[in-house]
């Protein structure tokens, strides 16, 4: 008893143990859902560009890339004539 009024306190150490298991057990959903959370905020969609001109933007920038890799690819097998002069848009 404690103080005379007869509350009783379990503090064995399963009990003990079970709380800080549920402790941690709510920390890392609070962390998990948190995460979640923000991963989902965020995601492809740009508000300053709409769903079509991003597609635009994407698409082109995959084209520019690939259009290098066979540039390079060209350029490893000696497959495009020796020239000082560049392909590429420069300005």
């Amino acid at each position: 008893m404690m103080g005379g009024i007869g509350i009783a306190v379990d503090s064995s150490p399963s009990t003990i143990c079970q709380q800080e298991v549920e402790l941690t057990m709510r920390k890392l959903i609070l962390i998990g859902g948190t995460l979640l959370g923000a991963l989902l905020a965020t995601g492809c969609a740009t508000p300053a560009y709409s769903a079509a001109e991003r597609s635009q933007m994407i698409q082109r920038n995959f084209d520019y890339n690939g259009a290098q890799a066979v540039d390079d690819w060209d350029d490893l097998f000696l497959l495009r004539p020796a020239s000082h002069m560049t392909i590429w848009n420069v300005q």
